[in-house]
């Protein structure tokens, strides 16, 4: 991805970068994550609850690693597998999911189903 792309999206509000998140993983049935020597990475929030940082894009996940996270790598979770293996353990264990964390660590707070769904509409309507 070109700088001026990962600039772009960015400056984008947390509202519209989880839109664009939802758009891109329903293109690519990819979500990217982080994993390190401790495991999935699953920091504390300002607010006090835990969360799950997800990106639409390895490059942009990259990015906020070297920013927020050293140590963690991006690692893909298919679509599939967030359904599958995911969704149930992250509301079991009240995990939010962070969508696209910026620069500043600031993101779109959701639940892991309310993704999944916001995701398989986005699906529907390429059919």
């Amino acid at each position: 991805m070109d700088p001026e792309r990962l600039s772009a999206l960015l400056s984008l509000d947390p509202e519209d970068r989880y839109w664009h998140t939802v758009d891109r993983v329903a293109e690519t049935g990819v979500l990217w994550a982080l994993h390190g020597p401790q495991g999935w990475c699953t920091p504390v929030a300002p607010d006090g609850f835990e969360y799950l940082p997800l990106w639409p894009d390895r490059a942009l996940a990259q990015l906020l690693v070297d920013l927020l996270f050293p140590g963690h790598t991006p690692t893909a979770i298919t679509l599939d597998e967030f359904r599958g293996d995911w969704i149930d353990d992250l509301e079991r264990d009240n995990v939010r999911v962070g969508v696209f964390p910026d620069s500043e660590g600031l993101f779109w707070d959701t639940g892991a189903f309310a993704l999944y769904d916001a995701i398989d509409e986005a699906l529907q309507t390429r059919i």
